[in-house]
């Protein structure tokens, strides 16, 4: 026990639990959100993963129990269809004895580093091990600190592997150029690779991002018609105009075209799509070059950028023991929080 007598600021608020006195004056938004998620909490809602800053700082080791306590804090819980498979605090293949909410010892973290950024999350070889057991898509938890030295924490959902490719996404906006960074770092790691581009250069990131959205590329459908083998359509996330790459193939030849969906779906559901095509597409709209990627067999504009599709695993259909356990976990310590900022401002009022 510590004999500090001062409260501690509960795990999962943005101090990073921190032991700091009680607010004085009004709470402010960041307390009053945290208070609000305890709240959500204790009544049984659905709350977001969300990012937020941290003092813990993600080059060191140190201060294991409150990294984890914040993490299960900030983790998505009650999701209306179900939460994915969290990487547990005790996932470690000796089990043995230790800190971890189920008495085990806690699953091993490594630090990760790319141009100055730095990532701590669970090890990628437990990351890897886990996703084995059948956990085709599931939430990690990871710290992040920038070249300014400022931390942040959050949760990564991962999918994978699919013929050895990952694919990460950071919970909530994600769009912060520190998260961007951490998505790259945690998916070339997962990956066994090097960055793509330098984690620092928050605008290579978002132009490597735009490139592997176009490249995606298309899968092509059957149509009913006596020339044309099959169609298919991927709309352009950046065009405003809502047009995207159709394809079309031929006798073993690819087409690809900038043209609408609209475009599209009239060749696929003409009863003539040949005419159609030929009338509304071949001679009307700008050609772009495809490939077909021998492993998906989409077609792409952008071989090199390419990156097949990975499928999501599936929610718990029941929550696990550690869900349960960590969900309880933040529950109890949001829960005494938001108690303590609703007492703050039922004083102020009382004055």
């Amino acid at each position: 026990m510590s004999g500090n007598n001062q409260p501690r600021v509960p795990a999962g608020n943005p101090n990073g639990g921190q032991y700091g006195s009680m607010p004085k004056g009004e709470p402010t938004p960041g307390q009053l959100r945290w208070a609000a998620r305890g709240e959500d909490l204790e009544a049984g809602r659905f709350v977001p993963a969300i990012t937020h800053g941290t003092t813990i700082d993600p080059r060191r080791t140190s201060r294991r129990k409150e990294w984890w306590d914040s993490h299960f804090s900030a983790a998505q819980w009650g999701a209306p269809r179900g939460d994915y498979p969290k990487m547990p605090d005790d996932y470690t293949p000796g089990n043995t004895g230790g800190q971890a909410l189920s008495g085990g010892r806690r699953t091993h973290r490594m630090r990760y580093e790319s141009d100055g950024v730095s990532v701590r999350m669970p090890s990628k070889t437990s990351i890897r091990r886990f996703a084995k057991e059948g956990h085709g898509t599931f939430d990690v938890p990871y710290s992040v600190t920038g070249e300014d030295g400022k931390a942040l924490s959050g949760w990564a959902r991962v999918s994978g592997p699919q013929n050895g490719l990952w694919d990460v996404q950071i919970a909530g906006n994600g769009s912060n150029a520190t998260e961007l960074a951490a998505r790259e770092i945690i998916h070339a790691t997962l990956e066994g690779r090097r960055p793509s581009v330098p984690v620092s250069d928050v605008n290579a990131i978002v132009e490597q991002r735009r490139r592997e959205k176009r490249a995606a590329g298309v899968p092509v459908a059957e149509v009913k018609s006596t020339w044309i083998d099959g169609t298919g359509f991927a709309a352009d996330p950046e065009a405003k105009d809502g047009s995207g790459l159709m394809v079309m193939t031929t006798n073993g030849k690819k087409y690809g075209y900038k043209a609408t969906f609209a475009d599209y779906e009239a060749v696929r559901d003409s009863r003539s799509p040949g005419a159609t095509f030929t009338a509304r597409i071949k001679k009307q709209k700008e050609r772009i070059n495809v490939e077909q990627c021998p492993s998906c067999q989409w077609f792409t504009p952008d071989i090199e950028a390419h990156r097949c599709q990975i499928r999501r695993g599936d929610v718990e259909s029941t929550p696990s023991t550690f869900a349960q356990s960590a969900r309880g976990a933040a529950t109890t310590a949001l829960g005494r929080f938001a108690q303590r900022i609703s007492g703050r401002q039922a004083d102020r009022q009382a004055g």
